[in-house]
């Protein structure tokens, strides 16, 4: 996001998020408004560094639902970019969700992929920094976040972060 007007980003100094946090008088972006003001740099750094997936997921948010399904569809090249970044995790697939009859396609609706893709930059940002998950959003008992549905989101594997520890 190369925005022109200071308003259209994250408060937060040098943050290209997008502001969608009132903390203040500021907005601020999700992964400025769960960390603690010490993190801010560190919240920061790592946004500025994984500006590629934000910026992914700006232009996915602006294409045509219809220039995204279908053999050729957009989803093929996001698959394909993630891929090039390291992040074959992030690319649309089919997540299986118990409870529910048939898989969920992401190959078939930006806005599923959209859902998962700010999630897991979310809580990647904050794993990286250390931010406690629980703290940002809460789980209720037997429930799991969008990012962990079919093992997504645990460990090294999806985050970067460290592997968790069977208890």
């Amino acid at each position: 996001m190369n925005p022109t007007d200071d308003s259209l980003c994250c408060a937060a100094c040098g943050c290209v998020g997008f502001p969608t946090v009132k903390a203040g008088g500021s907005w601020v972006c999700a992964q400025h408004a769960a960390a603690n003001a010490t993190q801010w740099p560190a919240v920061t750094r790592w946004i500025r560094e994984h500006a590629w997936w934000l910026n992914l997921i700006y232009r996915v948010q602006q294409m045509s639902p219809h220039k995204w399904v279908g053999p050729q569809g957009r989803w093929r090249a996001v698959g394909a970019y993630c891929e090039r970044h390291g992040r074959s995790d992030l690319a649309p697939t089919v997540r299986t969700v118990e409870g529910l009859p048939r898989g969920l396609d992401e190959r078939e609706s930006a806005a599923l992929w959209l859902y998962r893709a700010r999630g897991l930059f979310c809580e990647s940002c904050l794993v990286a920094v250390k931010t406690p998950m629980d703290a940002v959003m809460p789980v209720a008992a037997g429930e799991e976040r969008a990012g962990e549905v079919g093992g997504i989101g645990e460990g090294n594997e999806a985050t970067g972060g460290p592997e968790k520890e069977n208890a």
